[in-house]
């Protein structure tokens, strides 16, 4: 399996960030004052009065007014045995939460909505867990609760400089027995309830560039802040960016040393790769910008010209704008479609040398 090849020392086991597993908070994190309008909790639910009891659980993000992007591997039916299939569970059966930062309140805060449709991401693969992306659609919109977060263009050079953070409702600490640490029976845990939206700290990632693929990022554990079960298909955010949305967190790769599990590689799913971010886009109906490209809603309104790296940038002059046509193409758009550019924009203005 891709686990094993990636493993850079013996007895390392793939560790699915489980669905199964009631959603808390991300180890050490920092906990969350303000939830980010974009942030969503994806669950299937039962409730008694006000307090919600949680069946299964993951992460996801709102990236349209009616879609909500998680793990694949959050949505699939799985075997007796535990293995991971291709099919969805039915729609009904999901809750998604948003604004939620006390999961134990079911209407103090936050809004919930019901799912109507499942997409799996086609180059899903459950085998290596690849391709581990799903879409949700809301029976209605979420627009004046939520905003969308934008699809990042490219893995941010501030990786390694930790310019980056996750975002989950995963465990805070997690325990285990003795015969499961023996036997590397992950799933024989017990799992202590945090209860709130957490955020990683800085420096507790970097990234390893000896086992990227076009479909995943490895992440090494360096620091205090440890992605746990209930996290899967959170957010990796670039923050210079809006922020912007550049990964899923996926699955661990785990190791027992000394009579202990420990967790020292994360991958996550690289939504920058064309095949995936292609595939959001058009499922979602996100509208794909093309780099190097100037858009305008007509000749004489304001245009925004996206660079190859980093956010949109608005193009206040005209002598700005004549000199960039010289070298670049202008693509008409609507206005609404001109709202995603100007909601992700940087505030700085275009130049032209």
């Amino acid at each position: 399996m891709r686990s094993l090849r990636h493993a850079a020392l013996a007895g390392i086991l793939i560790c699915l960030v489980a669905m199964a597993a009631p959603a808390q908070a991300i180890t050490n994190g920092q906990k969350v004052v303000h939830a980010p309008t974009w942030i969503a909790y994806v669950t299937t639910t039962t409730k008694l009065l006000l307090l919600q009891t949680t069946e299964s659980s993951c992460t996801g993000q709102v990236v349209s007014p009616q879609w909500v992007l998680t793990a694949a591997h959050c949505v699939v039916n799985e075997s007796s045995n535990g293995d991971l299939g291709t099919s969805s569970l039915r729609p009904q059966k999901f809750s998604i939460v948003l604004g939620r930062l006390q999961l134990s309140q079911s209407i103090l805060d936050g809004g919930q909505f019901k799912v109507d449709r499942v997409v799996v991401y086609p180059g899903w693969d459950p085998k290596c867990i690849c391709g581990d992306a799903a879409l949700l659609h809301l029976t209605k919109s979420v627009a004046g609760v939520a905003t969308a977060v934008p699809l990042a263009r490219s893995i941010p050079t501030g990786l390694d400089a930790q310019n980056t953070f996750a975002y989950g409702y995963g465990f805070v600490r997690e325990t285990w027995s003795d015969d499961a640490v023996r036997n590397n029976q992950i799933s024989n845990y017990q799992g202590e309830n945090a209860n709130f939206l957490y955020r990683t700290k800085p420096n507790s990632y970097r990234l390893n560039r000896t086992c990227n693929t076009w479909s995943d990022v490895c992440l090494d554990h360096v620091g205090s802040s440890i992605i746990r079960n209930g996290d899967s298909g959170g957010p990796w955010v670039n923050p210079s960016e809006g922020p912007s949305l550049y990964g899923l967190t996926s699955y661990f790769i785990y190791r027992t040393v000394n009579g202990h599990f420990e967790f020292p590689r994360l991958m996550i799913t690289r939504l920058t790769s064309a095949p995936l971010r292609n595939w959001i886009t058009q499922t979602a109906g996100i509208y794909a910008f093309k780099a190097n490209t100037i858009y305008q809603t007509d000749r004489g309104s304001l245009a925004w010209f996206v660079p190859a790296t980093g956010p949109a940038l608005p193009i206040r002059k005209l002598t700005v704008l004549n000199c960039l046509k010289k070298s670049h193409r202008v693509a008409r758009v609507s206005a609404v479609t001109l709202t995603e550019l100007i909601r992700t924009e940087s505030g700085r203005s275009a130049s032209c040398a």
